[in-house]
């Protein structure tokens, strides 16, 4: 029986197709190297238990269980195409194993240790034609690869043949380069541009210099099955030559005094089909448009791939822009690190120029710095990998922080506008005109993107939209739409920011321009609309830089006021806590020089509800006392009810809950004399926070006192939702007051119901702070319920976020004792996996709700963690 598929591993993993044409993709390098596991142990059934450890080791196995079951059915999709029996080629009858059919599958180090044992060495070196799996760095592969090498060394030098492949009748005419290095990543985009060159004629691939355009369009066309031929057009400066250049590309060329645009259509007028790559184009746009309409007009069976920095702008154009390749996250493994392109780019390029170099888990974190640092442009990773000659990743990483636009080298073989990261971008910003150049050079003022409305209020320049398209159109910014505002943002790669900001000649009047925008955009705050909010999310590097320089140079006006009370009230609603509490700090250290009197206790009211959440009670107290008594002083009866909320916080969270009920009653009077309903809103919900625990505290020695005060939590809750207007802040904290008050009344299906309208509220708003309580609460009740593994989940959930907001979240609890609680109810291995998987899933999973049958049905105690 012949195999179905012809597999190598040897400079692969390489499929080879029942049509003939090879394939290098799979969903993910993990089931790529599945397939490799598979086919060094062909035929033989592989225990479940082993290929997961195999390819996850380290890993928790409930996780890595799941990972293999999507992975071999991947595989399966891959190997057993339409028409093909069930297990024909991935056997998985035997429960708990998996085989590849040897009957099915030939692969080449199987052939090549067969032809060994055959005594046939010719044979052998030709099948083993290059290395073993190149790209994979997992511990099973680098022993295998090891052992395989020292067999080639011992074998004839012989010119390899490539992987056997059925007869094809017609050859395929191909004129492309010769690539020297290894293709990395760009799976996806591959899939996207060969879709875009069956459906349409004219494809132009555009992105900035350096993005690798060109080499994807070459590895692009070797995969179709078209005769191809590649036109580089960067070194060709003469408009005029245009079509005598792409004939000699051809193998042909003018006779005489011929017309060389003549001869190019009278050729592919009868040339039939072919793929024609018209390479780096920007610079004769204009020119290469021309031709092209004249070409695909003469030539029906002609398509054009064009790579440019930007449009032809051709009726019929099928423009793709190329990203930048996928970067690794901040808290990737360092066994899965390779599995980004961008850190593989890196890593077999500084082999190249360092055959030692190995990647180890002391160079996760430099990596991950680098590759993000350089953004995943492919030509940065390239000339940042070619210092790893003389530099560790430490320490360029380090080099990094100093000067992106210094990265270059002196390898031969590189174009000059290749040679280093100044010169990709110079080339492109001097094809601007003078006024577009200047555009350019403004927006570096921008941290983190802009909107058109931002570019033109900062810059002033009245043609904004216009220079947006125009430096879009030219690769030089970026685009994309914002899910939360539904509104365009523009941005900088940050070595276009760096050479922008190099260029700009205004620093400083752009700089309090861009100030006073976000000043007046973080004023709008209003804690009854959190629409005001949205607008702020993606703002938040422009909002830290326009309050740094208003901290350095505008505290004399009354807009960094409003501005910086705005921002602390969105970072404390929306849990950028982290990023706000370093403008809190300064405040408590000097809020009483602020000059308005107003915005000086706004201020300090701002910082004060931070410092709760971040636990510094000894600083509240200090601070509020220090409120309280120049409020009193001055007669601010506001700010003496907020100051006085302030302290009965503090005391609430040292668990003295009679004396915070006092405090925050005397402050809810307060507030009743005052006409600010979100001030009142404030001191009816401290009541209930402070009344809940005292009802709890009684349900067993005093219930009928136990239920009037749990009984008067929730009237103040329902007496503040009815003040409250529909967009409001406080809808998700008012549900979980009422949730805590209702539960501890047994009254536990309508406690469920305002629970998760909290947390729906919360995650739909982005209120984080009181999603992370709530999912503390529902873990709590979740405990007395007896199902400790979703409580567990739900804990974790809460950590989870607490540690990202850098949160105190004292909750009156021992939480080693807590630990130690869960542990008599869970095996260690189940509650620690509960944790960590609380990290992997998504808010919206866990916000889903769980069947309360038993809830409804009254069998959990009356009792909850306060």
């Amino acid at each position: 029986m012949e195999p179905v598929w012809r597999i190598a591993l040897f400079d692969g993993p390489r499929l080879l197709t029942p049509e003939g044409s090879e394939v290098r993709r799979f969903r993910s390098q993990r089931v790529a190297a599945l397939l490799a596991y598979l086919c060094l142990h062909l035929g033989r059934d592989c225990p479940r238990e082993e290929l997961a450890e195999a390819l996850w080791p380290d890993e928790d196995p409930q996780v890595t269980a799941n990972r293999l079951r999507v992975s071999l059915t991947s595989l399966r999709h891959q190997l057993e195409l339409p028409g093909m029996a069930p297990g024909s080629v991935l056997d998985a009858t035997r429960a708990g194993y998996v085989r590849l059919r040897s009957e099915s599958v030939w692969c080449d180090v199987a052939a090549f240790e067969k032809a060994l044992k055959q005594g046939n060495p010719a044979e052998a070196a030709q099948l083993a034609c290059g290395a073993l799996l190149p790209g994979f760095y997992d511990e099973w592969i680098l022993m295998e690869r090891e052992r395989l090498e020292a067999l080639r060394t011992s074998l004839p030098q012989v010119v390899p043949a490539p992987l056997a492949t059925p007869e094809v009748t017609t050859p395929v005419e191909r004129r492309l380069p010769v690539a020297l290095t290894r293709f990395f990543g760009r799976a996806t985009e591959q899939e996207r541009l060969t879709h875009a060159l069956t459906e349409e004629r004219l494809v132009t691939l555009v992105g900035l210099g350096g993005m690798g355009k060109s080499r994807l369009a070459v590895e692009t066309a070797r995969r179709l099955a078209l005769p191809s031929v590649f036109v580089p057009l960067a070194d060709l400066t003469e408009e005029a030559r245009l079509g005598e250049f792409v004939l000699r590309a051809l193998g042909a060329s003018t006779q005489g005094e011929g017309d060389p645009l003549a001869a190019l259509g009278t050729l592919l007028t009868h040339r039939g089909e072919l793929l024609l790559i018209l390479d780096n184009a920007e610079h004769l746009a204009s020119e290469v448009a021309a031709l092209t309409v004249t070409l695909l007009e003469k030539a029906p069976e002609l398509r054009i791939l064009a790579t440019s920095r930007q449009p032809l702008g051709i009726l019929g154009e099928r423009v793709l822009t190329l990203e930048p390749l996928e970067l690794p996250s901040a808290h990737a493994t360092p066994e899965r690190l390779l599995e980004f392109p961008s850190v593989a780019l890196f890593c077999d390029r500084a082999r190249q120029v360092r055959p030692d170099f190995v990647l180890t888990p002391r160079h996760t974190p430099a990596l991950i710095a680098i590759c993000q640092k350089l953004e995943g442009m492919p030509l940065a990773l390239e000339l940042a990998a070619a210092r790893t000659r003389t530099q560790t990743p430490t320490q360029l990483a380090a080099a990094l922080d100093e000067s992106l636009l210094t990265l270059a080298t002196t390898q031969r073989g590189l174009p000059e506008r290749h040679r280093s990261l100044r010169a990709v971008v110079e080339s492109s910003v001097a094809a601007l005109d003078p006024a577009l150049q200047a555009f350019f050079a403004a927006l570096s003022v921008f941290q983190g993107g802009w909107t058109s409305e931002a570019a033109e209020a900062i810059t002033g320049c009245p043609q904004t939209e216009l220079f947006l398209e125009e430096l879009t159109h030219h690769s030089l910014i970026t685009l994309r739409e914002d899910e939360l505002s539904g509104t365009m943002r523009f941005g900088f790669l940050e070595t276009l920011r760096l050479f922008a900001a190099e260029r700009c000649t205004e620093k400083e009047r752009l700089a309090e321009r861009h100030a006073s925008y976000f000043f007046a955009l973080a004023a709008q705050v209003n804690e009854d609309d959190v629409r005001f909010f949205d607008p702020l999310e993606p703002e938040l590097e422009n909002l830290a830089l326009a309050l740094d320089y208003g901290w350095e140079h505008l505290q004399d006006r009354h807009a960094f006021w409003d501005g910086l009370t705005g921002f602390l009230a969105f970072a404390f609603v929306r849990g950028h806590h982290r990023r706000a509490i370093g403008y809190a700090e300064r405040i408590a250290a000097s809020w009483q020089c602020i000059p308005e009197p107003e915005q000086r206790f706004e201020a300090l009211n701002r910082t004060l509800m931070l410092y709760n959440d971040l636990g510094r009670n000894d600083e509240v107290a200090r601070l509020a006392t220090e409120m309280l008594t120049q409020a009193q002083a001055r007669g601010l009866r506001r700010w003496e009810s907020e100051a006085r909320m302030n302290l009965g916080y503090v005391a609430n969270q040292a668990g003295r809950y009679e004396k915070a009920r006092q405090i925050q009653r005397e402050a809810l009077e307060l507030a009743r004399t005052l006409d600010n309903p979100l001030v009142l809103v404030r001191a009816l919900f401290l009541v209930n926070r402070a009344t809940n625990p005292c009802g709890i505290m009684l349900l067993q020695s005093d219930p009928q006192r136990a239920a009037a005060l749990l009984a008067e939590a929730e009237a103040v809750n329902q007496e503040a939702l009815r003040l409250i207007g529909p967009h409001s802040r406080f809808h998700s904290i008012l549900h979980m007051g009422l949730a805590l008050s209702l539960f501890n009344q047994g009254r536990t299906a309508e406690s469920y119901q305002h629970l998760k309208a909290c947390q729906h509220w919360a995650l739909k708003h982005g209120t984080l702070a009181l999603l992370m309580y709530a999912f503390w609460y529902e873990s709590s009740t979740e405990l007395v319920s007896g199902s400790p593994e979703r409580a567990a989940l739900l804990y974790g959930a809460f950590c989870h976020l607490r540690e990202r907001m850098g949160y105190s979240a004292n909750l009156g609890v021992d939480e080693h004792a807590l630990r130690e609680h869960y542990l008599t109810l869970l095996d260690e291995e189940t509650y620690e996996c509960q944790l960590r998987l609380a990290h992997s899933l998504s808010l919206e999973t866990l916000v889903a709700p769980r069947t309360w049958d038993e809830l409804v049905a009254g069998k959990i105690s009356p009792k909850i963690a306060h």
